[in-house]
């Protein structure tokens, strides 16, 4: 057997080990049920999946290393309307091809949100309410392709530090943020590359912020948000 299908149940959440040390599955569909949250070690020690869907789904809260095991996924998709992530949600999730994260509506990005994530080919946020990214969310974040935040409501960025030994490649465009950041905020950011276009969207104004590229200062106007 290589699927395991739960689809159109009543399923209203994943606790602990529910679908911990499958062997020779390779999919497992989830969708279509009422699961509202995703508790740690819900998949523990099931490291032969390889597509895991969680499409329709009312998930408002995501747990501790609610993911840890996962060592073959090819994409991570959580649906829309996202409350909560704990600090760890993603610990323990290695060589993803894509976790995509989309229409959150959070309170805070916390501190530590992506630490234990490891070899991510491309990891997405966009389309979301991401309040405050909280100094120290993306700490603890290893060897990821490519980083792109995107078309994302932020009120504040207390910190944005990567390097390049976890993010080669940052996708910074179409946000819109209520308050600047700090120098300091974004001073951290010293990975390969930087794609920007705009990290704050108001027509009417513009300065100058910098970043760094593997110790190589790159200036490039960035639009500011109105007060």
């Amino acid at each position: 057997m290589t699927d395991i299908s739960v689809q159109n149940n009543r399923l209203e959440e994943l606790g602990p080990f529910s679908f911990a040390g499958i062997r020779n599955v390779t999919n497992l569909y989830l969708g279509y049920n009422q699961i509202g949250r995703i508790h740690g070690s819900a998949f523990a020690g099931s490291e032969d999946i390889t597509m895991l869907l969680l499409n329709d789904n009312p998930i408002k809260e995501v747990k501790e290393r609610a993911f840890s095991g996962l060592k073959k996924v090819e994409f991570v998709f959580l649906p829309a309307g996202v409350r909560r992530l704990a600090a760890h949600a993603f610990d323990g999730l290695e060589r993803v091809g894509m976790l995509k994260l989309a229409y959150l509506d959070l309170d805070e990005l916390k501190t530590d949100t992506f630490f234990g994530v490891r070899g991510v080919r491309t990891l997405v946020i966009e389309n979301s309410d991401l309040a405050t990214i909280r100094e120290g969310a993306f700490r603890g974040l290893q060897n990821v392709g490519e980083l792109k935040i995107v078309n994302n409501k932020i009120d504040r960025i207390e910190d944005l530090t990567l390097d390049a030994s976890q993010v080669r490649n940052l996708t910074v465009k179409g946000n819109h943020v209520l308050r600047v950041p700090t120098a300091a905020a974004l001073d951290g950011i010293r990975v390969n590359k930087v794609n920007e276009e705009h990290l704050y969207r108001n027509p009417s104004k513009s300065i100058l912020r910098n970043f760094r590229s593997s110790g190589r200062k790159i200036i490039f106007p960035v639009p500011v948000a109105s007060f």
